[in-house]
């Protein structure tokens, strides 16, 4: 459980070999050595949530308050009733949120990052089934949240096993999406450079490679991620082929949605087809277009879709807004209350759409009238903005009704100070909801009913998923949908019907698989991004490479990862 996980590093970290364990004593050390100086550290940073919170509290010389607020907030214990302000417990939800942040608070008090040992791995082949699955997808959100503006910060993940983690029938290799990331494929040699996911440390490079040309840090943050199997998280036109029918697709939904208000899409194709990739496309397209970008991966770590109240805060930290530095609206929210100038326009804001009769209107009302009953407006507008307190709340109609009135508020917060349009929702991996239970498929599609119906306004929703799993989807959506339609506890902006119509009608956007000619440019594309990088590198045999690895590639990711691996071992070697 990733909760579990992340409270198992949070009571183990310490700063120095004889330092104290545990975050807390990370945070004396830090008053020890800085004395009064010590609670500027993270009051620079400006980092906004729990966490961030906890610690500025602790290095604040709050202390003897704050430490056993902190350390119950780690066990997950309920704090409403203690006698400071406390965020919600660390759950399943906030967990990962919570690694990103500890990694950032790391840096901000002064060390060069974080080392993360995930020790005696082949216990978790030796698990049954399903909670052997349920630790390969921890492991997995791990390793995709291991950089980004959304993952953790200078963070080495190590994990360290005997065998039958790594190979074998109930290994990581008998997981498709891990295999891609951390498995050795066909054709990769060994002599790995050293940042490959899984190497032999016998046989790895001894020598330094030559020095790299100016840095283009995008680009390599393209090719590494590629060498390691993760799907990309910037759109990179160099190494994007075969989009022109997929651009002309957007160039319909956007048409569209600036003339009827709303709309939706399904984007269908096959595991490593490259969906991920034309979703980022499509999300440079949008933030082109001053849509803010809002994400909502199904993976088995979301089984909560049909729990707005729990998904809420996990929406805004993916969500990537169309400013400068590509932020999110965690960090605009850190800027709207970092002074009592910031904070007097966001109420002013709040109060004119509290007035007004726009979808905003009663959740700004219901969010001013608790801001002004608290004695720390600055905290209290952070914690309802971000959905702090509704993350343990039950999906009962009031609490749902409450995430999306947040959610309608935040798209107009961001309308009047950030000067946003309609928004751009990616659903994501929707083929995962056949991993539900019928009772989580049917409240997850209640929820999708509110996304997908025309809820939001002037938006575009495109769903992602595997052809199979649409069909599965259209043969049984009629009864599920109807089930929803029936229930009495749902709501009016959860339209199922609507949902019904758009998904049987809706013509997909499908992402075909790759011709070889195809897989061969792509190649060649990488290997000119990488010259670029690294500078030139001497492969005669590449040219017999490409065509024979064109030929045999499973996906075009797993042809990226093959590419990328060979031309980084000769770059290690020297060999330009």
């Amino acid at each position: 459980s990733l909760d579990v996980a992340v409270r198992g590093v949070l009571r183990a970290i310490r700063g120095s070999p004889r330092g104290k364990r545990g975050l807390a004593g990370l945070l004396d050390g830090h008053v020890h050595r800085h004395g009064a100086a010590a609670s500027s550290a993270l009051e620079l940073a400006g980092g906004v949530g729990p966490l961030w919170d906890l610690c500025r509290a602790h290095l604040g010389g709050l202390a003897v308050r704050s430490r056993p607020v902190l350390e119950a907030w780690i066990e997950g214990t309920d704090l409403s009733r203690t006698p400071i302000e406390a965020p919600p417990p660390l759950a399943v939800g906030s967990a990962m949120h919570a690694l990103r942040d500890l990694s950032r608070i790391v840096r901000a008090l002064g060390y060069r990052g974080t080392w993360l040992t995930l020790a005696n791995a082949e216990v978790i082949a030796r698990l049954p089934n399903a909670a052997r699955e349920a630790a390969f997808t921890v492991l997995r959100e791990l390793i995709d949240n291991a950089d980004g503006g959304r993952g953790m910060e200078a963070t080495l993940v190590l994990v360290a096993g005997a065998a039958p983690f790594f190979r074998g029938p109930r290994s990581l290799e008998s997981v498709a999406p891990l295999r891609m990331r951390v498995a050795n494929l066909p054709g990769m040699e060994a002599g790995a450079p050293p940042h490959r996911p899984m190497i032999d440390v016998a046989s790895s490079p001894a020598r330094s490679p030559a020095p790299p040309p100016s840095p283009k840090l995008p680009e390599l943050a393209a090719l590494l991620r590629a060498s390691h199997g993760l799907p990309p998280i910037d759109a990179l036109p160099a190494l994007s082929v075969g989009m022109e029918e997929i651009d002309r697709a957007v160039d319909r939904l956007f048409a569209h949605t600036r003339l009827q208000g709303s709309v939706f899409a399904l984007l269908v194709g096959e595991y490593g087809a490259g969906k991920s990739h034309l979703l980022l496309h499509l999300a440079a397209r949008g933030l082109a277009e001053r849509r803010p970008v809002l994400r909502l991966s199904l993976e088995r770590l979301d089984a909560d879709l049909g729990s707005p109240q729990r998904h809420f805060a996990r929406l805004l930290e993916h969500a990537t807004l169309p400013d400068r530095g590509r932020s999110g609206p965690i960090e605009r929210l850190g800027a709207w209350t970092a002074n009592a100038a910031a904070r007097a326009r966001l109420l002013e804001v709040l109060d004119g759409l509290a007035s007004g009769d726009g979808p905003a209107a009663t959740p700004a009302s219901r969010l001013l009238r608790r801001v002004r009953r608290a004695a720390d407006v600055k905290g209290a507008l952070r914690s309802l903005l971000l959905g702090a307190d509704l993350v343990a709340k039950p999906p009962q109609p009031n609490y749902r009704l409450d995430a999306y009135g947040r959610l309608l508020l935040w798209l107009s917060l961001l309308e009047r100070l950030e000067g946003c349009t309609g928004p751009l929702l990616l659903i994501d991996e929707a083929e995962n909801l056949f991993r539900f239970s019928r009772v989580e498929r049917r409240t997850a599609l209640r929820s999708l009913a509110f996304y997908c119906g025309g809820a939001l306004p002037s938006a575009a929703v495109v769903l992602a998923l595997t052809p199979g799993a649409l069909v599965k989807l259209q043969g049984e959506c009629d009864a599920l949908l109807g089930e929803v339609t029936a229930q009495r506890t749902a709501l009016p902006f959860e339209d199922a019907q609507m949902l019904q119509r758009r998904l049987s009608r809706a013509r997909p956007i499908e992402v075909s698989a790759f011709e070889p000619q195809l897989y061969v440019e792509l190649a060649q594309r990488i290997a000119s991004v990488h010259a670029q990088v690294r500078g030139p590198v001497v492969d005669p045999g590449w040219p017999v490479f490409v065509e024979r690895a064109a030929s045999e590639a499973a996906s075009p990711r797993a042809l990226a990862r093959t590419c990328v691996d060979r031309l980084e071992r000769r770059w290690w070697l020297g060999a330009g």
